[in-house]
């Protein structure tokens, strides 16, 4: 397994309210979102699928429930959430398996993949990690397998409502604990990343960028996330569907490996 270390972008932003993370997850309404994406990727009764960024195992975890017979692995550099993933795995008596890694060096042979789920995570890359993640996507996919994308709008990424207010909230944890742990630059932010943007949104699994990649988190549009898709070399790539949502603007993409 690819050495992991712990340049990501945690969970919640800060290793502090990681306990926070499905709580949030909730409050935000996110689970029918989840569904729609499970239910988007129809993945076949004995199929292998990997979830990419799988923070505490949301969506790996439906995945085994709507296909008991499949073989789901979730996937995240985050040791802590992946721990947590796996005591809930055990909790409801499902066969998910958890692995901490990488979406830059996936854990799964060239080919040995039916499908590739990932969900509010693509953002948190770093603009020159997203085409290393969809060569690996790529590379451990089989032919005529399939990739499932949820992630936020660009065109449309402002939180709702009361969040906002919520947000600002877990903005100000994140450069409290920074400062904590002597991370923090001299006007308060995180070094590395921006103390406003990704981990704000509280759904920032441990999926951000590997050992040795650059930096310049941005939200993607839908066109360019299809863009990012077409040029990786995925074939028929869709926009399945867009939503709003207490997060944000929300899309699902849909893309296969020829």
């Amino acid at each position: 397994m690819t050495e992991v270390r712990p340049d990501f972008l945690p969970a919640m932003g800060t290793p502090g309210l990681t306990a926070y993370y499905d709580r949030f997850g909730r409050i935000a309404g996110m689970g029918e979102h989840y569904w729609r994406l499970v239910a988007q990727a129809a993945v076949p009764p004995g199929g292998t699928v990997l979830d990419v960024g799988t923070g505490t195992g949301e969506v790996a975890l439906r995945v085994a429930r709507a296909v008991p017979s499949a073989a789901v692995i979730g996937v995240d550099p985050d040791a802590e959430l992946v721990a947590l993933a796996r005591r809930k795995a055990a909790d409801a008596g499902l066969g998910a398996t958890f692995e901490v890694g990488y979406a830059q060096h996936l854990p799964a042979a060239d080919g040995s993949v039916d499908r590739v789920l990932s969900s509010l995570m693509f953002h948190h890359l770093p603009v020159d990690a997203k085409p290393a993640m969809l060569a690996e996507v790529l590379r451990v996919l089989a032919p005529g397998g399939s990739l499932h994308l949820l992630d936020v709008d660009g065109d449309r990424p402002e939180w709702s409502g009361w969040l906002k207010a919520l947000r600002a909230g877990f903005g100000l944890a994140q450069r409290l604990d920074a400062r904590r742990r002597g991370l923090a630059g001299d006007d308060g932010s995180a070094h590395g990343h921006d103390s406003t943007h990704g981990h704000g949104h509280g759904q920032g699994h441990g999926h951000g960028q590997g050992p040795g990649d650059g930096h310049g988190l941005a939200h993607d549009s839908a066109q360019g996330v299809t863009d990012l898709l077409t040029q990786a070399g995925f074939a028929r790539v869709v926009v399945v569907g867009s939503a709003h949502s207490r997060m944000g603007g929300l899309t699902w993409f849909r893309a296969e490996r020829p």
